[in-house]
């Protein structure tokens, strides 16, 4: 979706996927989640298997009725700390999570609320009129599966393998974390300020050629007069616009069924 302003122009929205991406045959739910980048949020999807999936199938996992939640950066921030909180004091409780909207939940697990023998990241759907539950989607972090390898010996080959059970979890951390951090917007700034020159050029050539074409050059083309030659000390007028997303249901894999929580 694209926003416009008040004279109807429309913005390019953009829409990025996470190269982060995990699966799990084997756990709780076997199930892969991936994440996508759109209109300002962070969308947490989690698959569940194809009923008829074999083992070396190249698609393995149902897209098309995955659980999604989206939530913002001061949400996404609150989720790490709470993964953090878990992890550093596990025995002080069991699960942490942030809501989307007034029916969706998504938390950070150690697994024992599932009967998981692991930690897991649970989407739930709830009713917002009484808060029970309808439908969850779990996915089980992989533990004994990421491994480096030490002591390789040339001559008989053996060698020991180093274990990273937290990985994938240190994994999603890394995705909330440079999320939240970058919609500060100082990287984008950054960038674009170190390619002010070429920018310049582009935007020279741009005019040029609308010149010679007869197009009416806006106040970004026209060297002056434009909205972003204005200031606060020139007497311009400052203003805000937000947006709000709405929040999408999650199926499920273990209370129901994806017409239970598809809108």
């Amino acid at each position: 979706m694209a926003f416009g302003d008040n004279n109807d122009k429309k913005y390019y929205e953009p829409s990025v996927y996470s190269a982060y991406s995990m699966s799990n045959t084997e756990g709780i739910d076997p199930s892969a989640m991936n994440f996508q980048f759109v209109n300002g949020l962070i969308k947490i999807s989690i698959a569940p298997l194809l009923p008829d999936a074999k083992p070396g199938d190249k698609v393995l996992w149902d897209k098309d009725n995955a659980a999604c939640i989206w939530i913002t950066h001061t949400k996404a921030r609150m989720l790490a700390s709470e993964i953090r909180a878990l992890r550093d004091n596990p025995e002080d409780f069991n699960n942490g999570g942030v809501p989307s909207g007034a029916e969706g939940l998504i938390s950070f697990s150690n697994g024992k609320e599932l009967g998981a023998t692991g930690p897991c990241i649970i989407i739930r759907k709830l009713n917002s009129e009484n808060g029970e539950v309808t439908s969850t989607y779990a996915y089980q972090f992989k533990q004994d599966y990421h491994y480096s390898i030490r002591n390789f010996s040339t001559e008989t080959k053996e060698f020991d393998k180093n274990f990273y059970p937290d990985l994938e979890i240190d994994q999603f951390i890394d995705v909330l974390d440079t999320y939240y951090t970058n919609m500060t917007g100082a990287l984008s700034y950054a960038t674009l300020y170190g390619a002010k020159y070429d920018i310049q050029k582009d935007h020279t050539k741009m005019k040029l050629i609308m010149g010679k074409l007869g197009i009416e050059q806006s106040g970004d083309y026209s060297g002056g007069g434009g909205y972003n030659n204005k200031s606060f000390f020139n007497g311009s007028k400052s203003g805000e616009a937000h947006s709000d997303a709405s929040t999408h249901g999650a199926g499920s894999m273990r209370t129901g069924s994806i017409d239970d929580i598809a809108k």
